[in-house]
Parts: structure tokens; sequence; C-alpha cells
């Protein structure tokens, strides 16, 4: 099983930037089970400083990922890591990420949208986040077969291409 987003001795990175979420997909999955705070696309026509707080985190058997204006509320949405077809980068909204999901082709598809802090974070989060999805669909054999319209239609990476991030801090609650 693929747990490492890039190998300790990678060529131009030190060795404190391998042992970051944004490089170590083990570590990143631990951040998700804490949680992030994200700005809801909903309220994107108030300044992020004024909307409201939404978190993004992972369960403790690594198989959903739930949204909601807090960490375990009861309204939160689940989102079945095997469902997930893309985590996608907003063409817009430097700041937003997109996660669809549908359990397969023929089901109507869902879709949350938030934004974090900056362009970086966002990059960070997705190619994760898609490694992740992607990581946990392939060792899964619950996930709906790619053949019957399910699982990640996009690309991923279990070993995502290591890069280093000056100044990337992802806040986790």
């Amino acid at each position: 099983m693929a747990t490492i987003a890039c190998p300790r001795n990678s060529p131009g990175l030190a060795q404190e930037e391998t042992l970051k979420p944004a490089n170590d997909l083990q570590m990143f999955k631990d951040l998700l089970l804490r949680g992030f705070e994200v700005h809801d696309k909903a309220q994107e026509k108030y300044e992020k400083n004024v909307r409201a707080i939404s978190v993004v985190w992972i369960d403790v058997d690594h198989t959903a990922m739930h949204y909601g204006s807090s960490k375990h509320c009861l309204d939160a949405k689940e989102i079945k890591l095997d469902d997930i077809v893309s985590v996608e980068k907003d063409e817009h909204v430097n700041e937003r990420i997109t996660i669809n999901w549908a359990l397969s082709d023929l089901h109507d598809g869902e879709s949350i949208s938030f934004d974090v802090d900056t362009e970086t974070s966002r990059n960070i989060i997705t190619r994760m986040l898609a490694s992740v999805v992607g990581v946990h669909q392939e060792d899964s054999s619950t996930a709906t077969s790619p053949i019957w319209g399910g699982g990640l239609k996009t690309h991923f990476d279990p070993n995502p291409t290591p890069k280093s991030y000056a100044a990337s801090a992802i806040e986790a609650i």
C-alpha cells in the first residue's frame, strides 16, 4: 500500500520537506483526521474574512470525507471515497477546490466547492486529496468499478511529484 507521497531521498528536497503533509500521504491523512477549515463557495460574494468557516475531515476508517459547519456536526455532508470521481482546481478562482462524486455514471452527480487560504494550499490539497482517493479506490474492493462508471475519473499518483512549498501553511483544527 502506498503511503509515502515522495521518497525520503528525493533529489532537490531537503529532508524536512519530505516530512510535511504536502509530500507525505500518511501525514496528509493525519491532517484530514483532524480536519481543516475552508470557506464555503455559497458565500463567495463576501470577503473571506467575513464568510462562515466550514470544516473538511475524514473519518477514522479513512473511507469517507465529511464537510460541515463544524467537525462532527449532525448535518455534515458525507462523501464516500469510493464514490468520488474527481478532485478539481477551479479554473476561475485560484483558491477554489471542487469535489465531484456519484455512485456511477447512471446516478446523478453531486459536488461541493470550497475555498482555501491560498493558491498554493489549493494545489497541495487537490493533489493530495486525489492521491488519498485514488489509493483508497485502488486498494478497496467496495469501490464501484470504472467498467460500471464508478471510480476516480481524474489522474492520481500514489506518489505525487515531490514539490517544495515554502510558506505553505494549512491551518489544522
